[in-house]
């Protein structure tokens, strides 16, 4: 039989057994990373000849990619999965992000020199996995022919492990995370121990204040603490965040001329990268950049569920088999019809409602563009007026103002959204304070709280349509040297007879720290009284807002503990000591036209 016929029998035949073999990789450092690899077969016997390969780096333990690579050596690939330095069997240390383009580059380039290597590789992964193939990217090395780019970041400080100026306390959590699974605790049980009490006990270790050198057990593993302190105190976009580990912002002119493939959700803590990934990177370059962004979660790619909501049996996607159409197209050059030039898959999320498995069901449909935006859409805003109303019309009081005290001691609770790396449910819930969520168990709805201000709409008497990017634009002022300002968009759904009290869903939302209003490489701190003006984007969405439902923006300055809390004191980032109660003021007139700005496809009638 030939090579070819063989090749094409292990293709059809999934159940046909593989040969694989395990190597320590060297660096150019002489460190060596354990490297699992995968060969197409045929009654157990590796079939002769050179593949296309695809590349999976993981700090996550290389083995929970053994599914993925028996799938595609069945489809005629070679596969490696490699543990990254530091981890489970690879040598050296690990330092989060901070040796993966170089120990990615080596890795593609040992890989090209392969005997069984066609001298065409490609990539996949996602969250950590996926920032490892952007990381390697940047430095384009030789061989890297397409990306498969799973939930990864476009910047690490702007969206992802900072955001607006603020931290992300899931990578605080990820620190404590990584050293309860690191090869170090794994070698000694007394570690292990130590390492598991300090990951139940995090918040505690969170709510206490800054990590600092010595203040928590990750210093008996000095270099995940030092991870922690450096996310922490490195406030300002510099060097540190422009490392090719941490986004591939800087280095978009740099990136090979590759297909790549950009996939997201609606509810996933990189929503934002992921179209800032698909426009900046597609905008530079003549190979295929696609997107496929879905009403999913963190670690939910390809499901119908997103927290309480179910968005029906439509929304799923087999990215499995999506994976194995791409690489065979931009791989073994096999017309899989993906005609996918700046294209973009999204589902459009539906009318909300109660009832079905979860108490939240939204539905929704697929649709396809070839732009994002998609055409047709305009800039809608919707302004705040006085005593809580949302409305397209612009504010004409002359004097018009909204205040709440913020206290640093007493956040306002996450409830859902865009969340990972934590102990905490992401996706839709009803906005309610739910025992599922830290500090929040009390059951009265979050609109009950003092610190936050709501502003609602009239009944919507059309469908409105939104699909895109959301922008809080905001008048504001503080009695505090520095402060944050939250904003969240929710989907106000009427009684009906599954759930006779209404829903008030969360759609999208953000978080502006108030010392980066001019600029990410310098901190101002504020006058207090003085007024500001301030834009930041929120999570871009695609969502009906259905006849008869009313949207609702929420507007406070804490959503904890997905994000660190503000002191209010001025201090240095990561190092403060001190907190302040503040008076935090929303202008709302007409020469201060606070509101909320929305990306409307279209818009039958007046809202």
């Amino acid at each position: 039989m030939s090579s070819a016929k063989k090749l094409a029998d292990c293709s059809l035949d999934r159940r046909a057994p593989l040969c694989w073999m395990k190597q320590m990789v060297p660096m150019p450092d002489s460190v060596r990373l354990a490297t699992d690899i995968y060969f197409p077969a045929l009654d157990g016997e590796r079939l002769p000849g050179a593949f296309p390969v695809i590349l999976s780096r993981t700090p996550y333990n290389r083995k929970g990619f053994l599914e993925n690579a028996l799938f595609f050596a069945r489809h005629g690939f070679v596969v490696v999965s490699q543990d990254v330095r530091g981890r489970f069997e690879s040598e050296g240390i690990c330092q989060p992000y901070q040796n993966e383009a170089a120990d990615g580059f080596a890795c593609i380039s040992w890989i090209k020199q392969q005997k069984w290597c066609n001298g065409r590789i490609g990539t996949m992964g996602s969250s950590y996995c996926a920032a490892l193939q952007t990381a390697a990217a940047c430095l384009n090395p030789p061989g890297l022919s397409t990306m498969i780019v799973t939930v990864g970041p476009h910047s690490s400080y702007h969206s992802s492990m900072r955001h607006n100026g603020t931290l992300e306390q899931r990578f605080l959590v990820f620190a404590f995370s990584m050293a309860a699974s690191s090869k170090e605790a794994a070698a000694d049980p007394k570690l292990a121990a130590i390492f598991n009490q300090a990951k139940e006990h995090v918040w505690d270790y969170l709510r206490s204040g800054p990590i600092r050198k010595g203040s928590t057990p990750l210093s008996l593993l000095p270099h995940y603490e030092q991870f922690a302190i450096d996310i922490s105190t490195h406030s300002r976009y510099d060097e540190f965040w422009q490392q090719p580990g941490f986004g591939l912002r800087p280095y978009l002119d740099q990136l090979p001329n590759i297909p790549t493939l950009y996939v997201g959700g609606w509810y996933d803590t990189y929503t934002r990268a992921t179209f800032e990934n698909l426009l900046e990177h597609g905008c530079r370059q003549t190979a295929p950049v696609h997107a496929i962004v879905g009403p999913w979660i963190h670690g939910g790619v390809g499901g119908q569920y997103a927290g309480d909501a179910d968005f029906g049996p439509e929304a799923g996607k087999n990215m499995q088999e999506i994976s194995r159409q791409w690489f065979c197209q931009w791989l073994k050059d096999e017309d899989h019809g993906l005609n996918v030039r700046r294209k973009i898959d999204y589902f459009l999320m539906g009318r909300a409602r109660g009832g079905s498995a979860t108490p939240i069901y939204r539905g929704g449909t697929w649709h396809s563009c070839s732009s994002w935006p998609p055409p047709g859409c305009r800039q809608t805003t919707f302004f705040l007026h006085p005593e809580g109303r949302l409305s397209s019309t612009r504010p004409d009081d002359s004097d018009g103002k909204s205040s709440f005290l913020f206290d640093p001691a007493n956040p306002v609770p996450t409830i859902g959204g865009n969340l990972s790396a934590m102990p905490l449910p992401g996706g839709a819930f009803q906005q309610i304070n739910d025992p599922r969520f830290l500090g929040s168990g009390d059951g009265l709805p979050l609109s009950a709280r003092n610190d936050i201000l709501c502003f609602v709409s009239e009944p919507l008497k059309r469908d409105l349509v939104l699909t895109g990017t959301i922008k809080a634009h905001l008048f504001v002022s503080t009695s505090a040297a520095d402060t944050d300002f939250t904003v969240k968009l929710l989907d106000i759904c009427p009684p009906d007879e599954n759930a006779p009290g209404g829903l008030a869903i969360n759609i999208s939302d953000s978080i502006f720290r108030l010392r980066f209003r001019q600029g990410y490489d310098q901190e101002v701190l504020a006058q207090p009284g003085k007024i500001y003006e301030i834009e930041f984007e929120l999570y871009p969405s695609a969502c009906i807002f259905a006849k008869g439902h009313r949207l609702r923006v929420d507007i406070s300055s804490s959503n904890y503990p997905r994000f660190d809390v503000n002191p209010n004191s001025g201090e240095p980032l990561g190092q403060h000591r001190l907190s302040r109660k503040a008076i935090n003021t929303i202008h709302l007139n007409a020469k201060y036209p606070s509101g909320i700005v929305l990306s409307v496809m279209y818009e039958k009638g007046k809202s």
